[in-house]
């Protein structure tokens, strides 16, 4: 069964256990998803943190704990992944590379300049809710679907002859 926002769900190679608050889908079509502990406030007085794992690591536990809250329609429509956007406040613009939908039925987008820093490195992503960007360009990179070559073998052949007795350096002349 496919893991869903408001799932309690258990990650299967650490064991952590919490509810399904989020999902985020990446432009190389990779996704992760964030499971909140359902601790009560530590001694510290802190909400416990969630933590993002690949969807794949993911079993139900109970379908259903919590229900989400649905994305209007015009959040899932005004932008998506391999967009050109820019921020209404600040400017700042770029490719959309990740999208997350939250459990409270938030949409927060990643969105990657194609620019870089005075040392040539590029410049990190900025995320924004929805409605904090608009739309400069529809597909500016066209998202592809991901594609996984099966792997081969290195030797076509299997290795032949007897295995060398003693010390390696000898024979190799060290």
């Amino acid at each position: 069964m496919q893991a869903k926002l408001g799932d309690r769900v258990t990650e299967q190679v650490t064991g952590m256990t919490g509810i399904l608050n989020a999902i985020t889908t990446w432009y190389s079509g990779q996704v992760r998803v964030g499971i909140l502990p359902e601790k009560k406030l530590g001694k510290d007085g802190l909400a416990p943190q969630d933590q993002m794992f690949d969807n794949t690591h993911i079993k139900v536990i109970k379908a259903g704990v919590h229900k989400p809250v649905a994305v209007p329609q015009e959040a899932l429509d005004h932008a998506r992944l391999g967009d050109m956007v820019s921020d209404l406040i600040t400017g700042f613009e770029g490719i959309i590379t990740s999208e997350t939908v939250w459990l409270n039925g938030c949409r927060r987008l990643g969105v990657r300049p194609s620019k870089f820093d005075r040392d040539g490195k590029p410049l990190p992503a900025e995320y924004f809710d929805w409605c904090e960007v608009k739309l400069i360009k529809r597909n500016a990179l066209p998202v592809v679907p991901a594609t996984v070559e099966p792997t081969k073998p290195l030797r076509q052949k299997p290795p032949g002859g007897p295995a060398i007795e003693g010390d390696m350096r000898k024979f190799r002349g060290f």
